[in-house]
């Protein structure tokens, strides 16, 4: 993520939007904006994300 280092993120954002890519990859072509789009939409992230934080 250089261009993030270079647009002054944060280390936590970084480090946050990798694991999220990851998580992508793993789960789905990443390649293919449709299959990604289809999975995110089946995918509840709300209640992973609050339970993260909360």
């Amino acid at each position: 993520m250089p261009w993030m280092k270079t647009n002054a993120y944060e280390q936590t954002t970084i480090k946050r939007v990798a694991k999220e890519l990851k998580h992508l990859e793993r789960n789905c072509n990443a390649t293919s904006p449709e299959e990604v789009k289809l999975y995110i939409a089946n995918k509840d992230f709300m209640e992973k994300v609050l339970e993260e934080n909360c």
